[in-house]
């Protein structure tokens, strides 16, 4: 099976998937607690981005050239690898040393896994996700993200 009929197939499976949990996420109770979001607010977002995203897949998949001028390309092991090894290790001593410091290396340390070279987006990217993420859960979603216990 050619890597276009593969995504598509994924894509396909995925907004199956995306639209049943949706159907789900709709009979969920409504509000509890006052000033907080429904709890059916972030099977939401996951369905909406689910969907968005998979009909991304979709779409490339219908432009990607016919199997006649696919490349083939070499599958590597060590990439998933060394990213699962630095998530595990990252998910291991995030209570110790907190969201906010133990992010900024971690997302530095996937986009070399994953080939990225230019330093300027580690900076970016690295110092940009974590402090979004903090603020988005700490002042929006007010969910507190973990704390460095050493420095306590």
């Amino acid at each position: 099976m050619s890597m276009k009929m593969k995504n598509m197939v994924a894509a396909l499976f995925l907004i199956g998937f995306g639209l049943i949990y949706g159907y789900h996420s709709a009979h969920l109770p409504t509000r509890t607690l006052p000033n907080s979001p429904d709890p059916s607010f972030f099977p939401w977002l996951l369905t909406v981005i689910l969907l968005f995203l998979s009909s991304v897949l979709l779409f490339q998949s219908l432009k990607q050239p016919s199997p006649k001028t696919e490349k083939k390309n070499k599958f590597k092991l060590s990439e998933p690898a060394a990213g699962l090894t630095v998530f595990f290790a990252y998910i291991i001593i995030l209570p110790w040393f907190g969201f906010l410091l133990v992010s900024i290396p971690f997302f530095v340390s996937m986009l070399i896994i994953y080939g990225e070279r230019r330093k300027s987006w580690w900076i970016i990217f690295s110092l940009g996700i974590p402090l979004f993420l903090f603020i988005l859960f700490q002042y929006f979603f007010q969910i507190p993200l973990p704390r460095a216990e050493l420095f306590q």
